[in-house]
Parts: C-alpha cells; structure tokens; sequence
C-alpha cells in the first residue's frame, strides 16, 4: 500500500516539474522579444516557478530515499 501511494506521489510530482518546465519554455519564449513584459511578468514567474521546483525536488527527493531504504528500514 505505502509503495502504492509512493508510486502515486513520485509520478504527480515529475508530472508537475515537466509541466512547470513547459510553461516556462513558453513564457520565456513569448517574453524573449518583449523586454518590459520580460521584467514586469516574466522575472516575477521564474522566481515562483524556482521556489515550486525546489518543493517538487524534495519531495522527489524523498520518494527516492524512502525506496532506498531497506525493509528493516521501512517497518521500524
């Protein structure tokens, strides 16, 4: 069961790291040959989407390390 919801979370979390990346591809696309809309829009978005994959890189990181552990680990 616990490795079940593992599963569950560690996919959520890649999925929402590529989907981040993906908007922001877009955005700094789109933003590129806009200066004033890079700064007042963009920056602003880059700095939310560093603290969101800061979150999504610890909580991956710990789905990696909880998989890691021994059984003897896990259960106690």
């Amino acid at each position: 069961m616990k490795m079940i919801e593992l599963e569950k979370r560690y996919r959520r979390t890649m999925f929402w790291k590529a989907k981040l990346e993906v908007v922001n591809d877009n955005l700094r696309d789109r933003y590129q040959r806009k200066p004033n809309q890079r700064v007042e829009m963009y920056e602003d978005y880059v700095a939310q989407q560093k603290k969101a994959m800061k979150c999504l890189d610890e909580k991956q990181r710990d789905c990696q390390e909880f998989r890691a552990k021994s059984m003897r680990g896990v259960i106690g």
